[in-house]
């Protein structure tokens, strides 16, 4: 393949990825965006048969930030090394241990709802559903008791009468 239609087809690629790219971001976030980002790169560039390790290290390298940066960023871009950089993230952020209890601080930091709108209340469920259903995902059981309490300790007194 002539090195101008290399080119082409690696800018349809890195469009085709932005289009749908998710970055590893900062902080407690990079556990919760880690699954997306993971399932989004192997689909569209790990397992991509016509580029080469050393194009999907490029395409990863350019596409985490902060910590995950931070992992991968002394490692040369050669063949050898995409595998290596992946089996770092996949050893930092594939942990069920840390994921777990990433949704658990979530769902407890789930805001009060301090009036019965029906913006904070769906709020409240949706960011409730989205923990719950990422725990069952993980087929993390004997939870409900917990998840009970908590939940009407974020509801306002008005809203508990309901």
């Amino acid at each position: 393949m002539p090195l101008a239609e290399k080119r082409s087809s690696l800018k349809g690629y890195l469009k085709r990825f932005e289009d749908q790219r998710s970055d590893i971001i900062a902080g407690k976030q990079e556990i919760d965006s880690w699954k997306n980002f993971k399932d989004m790169f192997v689909s569209i560039i790990d397992n991509d048969p016509k580029l080469s390790k050393v194009q999907k290290l490029q395409y990863l390298m350019s596409y985490v930030k902060d910590n995950a940066k931070r992992i991968i960023s002394t490692l040369s871009i050669t063949e050898e090394n995409y595998e290596v950089a992946w089996a770092a993230l996949v050893k930092e952020y594939d942990d069920k241990f840390t994921i777990v209890n990433s949704q658990i601080e979530r769902f407890c930091n789930i805001s009060n709802v301090t009036s019965p709108t029906a913006s904070a209340i769906t709020e409240l469920y949706s960011t409730a559903g989205s923990v719950l259903n990422s725990l069952d995902a993980l087929d993390v059981k004997g939870r409900d008791p917990w998840i009970i309490y908590f939940l009407l300790s974020k509801l306002d007194q008005e809203t508990k009468r309901l």
